[in-house]
């Protein structure tokens, strides 16, 4: 007998007697060791991906600003409007002048009264880990010098 046939009987065998000593009643189990399993292509194969913490959402590199491109929404989805002094104002998605073929939307702020500033805010993903002393471009993108 090979010494997987051996492993598959040991393996049986364990797990029968875990089975037999927590049921009430007896039951038979029969091993084949002797007979092969189910036959496998060689040339099965493929890719596998886990969406783990958004990872995949902003593409192939790490992205900072959660939603940065408005996609998928109507409303300005993980932004935050911040107002400075009396001011008070909106925020939506503007769909009128387009920034190219890829980014469609952009962000729309309008101040309607008071006096100060008004503006907008992204926490990222969980937080952005920006670092001391880097150097991030117009997209937020940290680029290395």
């Amino acid at each position: 007998m090979s010494l997987k046939n051996k492993f598959r009987l040991y393996f049986a065998a364990v797990i029968f007697a875990a089975t037999a000593a927590g049921a009430q009643s007896a039951a038979t189990v029969t091993i084949q060791a002797n007979q092969p399993g189910a036959v496998v292509s060689s040339n099965l194969f493929g890719i596998f991906f886990e969406e783990i913490n958004y990872g995949g959402e902003g593409g192939v590199y790490a992205e900072l600003v959660r939603n940065r491109s408005f996609a998928g929404s109507a409303s300005p989805d993980f932004w935050t409007l911040v107002t400075n002094g009396i001011a008070t104002g909106t925020m939506s998605v503007d769909t009128s002048q387009p920034l190219n073929t890829n980014n469609l939307r952009s962000l729309q702020l309008a101040m309607s009264s008071g006096s100060g500033s008004i503006g907008a805010a992204n926490s990222g993903y969980w937080g952005m880990s920006l670092q001391s002393g880097a150097t991030y471009d117009q997209w937020l993108h940290q680029r290395n010098h």
